[in-house]
């Protein structure tokens, strides 16, 4: 399951006990561990993973997909 994030929520630690991944679409909230995954398009389209949240909720991504992202 997955839990989009809107700027100024604060879930990470809720989503973290559910095992939930959590992606919004403000770059800081992955960089700061607050959320898995965030996604951009502006003024390119830009995938950034934290990898301590991603494991926090369990989460393992293929390599292919691990070849677009950005890992923090």
């Amino acid at each position: 399951a997955a839990l989009y994030v809107t700027t100024g929520v604060n879930v990470g630690a809720a989503a973290k006990a559910k095992k939930l991944i959590t992606i919004g679409s403000d770059t800081s909230c992955a960089t700061s561990g607050n959320c898995v995954m965030s996604v951009s398009a502006d003024p390119k389209v830009e995938i950034v993973v934290n990898r301590a949240a991603a494991a926090a909720v369990g989460a393992v991504f293929k390599a292919a997909f691990r070849m677009m992202i950005r890992e923090v």
